[in-house]
């Protein structure tokens, strides 16, 4: 989620996560009504695993549409919970990663402008002049 070398290349990667997803859910909640057997289901699952392994490199919100259904099929095979609440349960877990993950892309692409920033302090500073003299510090050890 937090690659990126820009925020809104993150906010498009989290929009197609979003995106990806809910169709993703629709996606299984189709499948879940096909009823299908231990056998159909786990060849499924396997057709769904080769889809996001290829998909990933190519386009995240795709990607995004076949693991959803596979995370649900996966869930349901483990436990005999109610379709109902785990496609709710994953589409909240779906808009709430993603909302953490665009706030942490935030931050960290705050701070790294912050960081920029004090990089292009003006050459009369105290700091400037400090690390001049470190560097002449630095010149003479070296000439030893």
């Amino acid at each position: 989620m937090l690659q990126g070398r820009k925020l809104n290349v993150i906010m498009y990667r989290n929009v197609q996560r979003i995106v990806g997803g809910a169709f993703g859910l629709l996606v299984g909640m189709f499948l879940f009504s096909l009823d299908l057997n231990v056998i159909q289901t786990i060849i499924v699952i396997t057709i769904l695993n080769f889809f996001v392994e290829y998909a990933m490199v190519r386009n995240y919100g795709l990607a995004n549409l076949f693991t959803n259904p596979l995370a649900l099929l996966l869930a349901n095979l483990s436990s005999d919970a109610f379709v109902s609440d785990l496609v709710g349960n994953r589409f909240i877990g779906l808009v709430v990663g993603s909302i953490i993950g665009f706030t942490g892309a935030a931050l960290i692409a705050g701070a790294i402008t912050l960081f920029k920033r004090e990089d292009k302090v003006p050459k009369n500073s105290l700091i400037v002049q400090r690390d001049k003299s470190k560097v002449k510090e630095a010149e003479f050890i070296a000439r030893k």
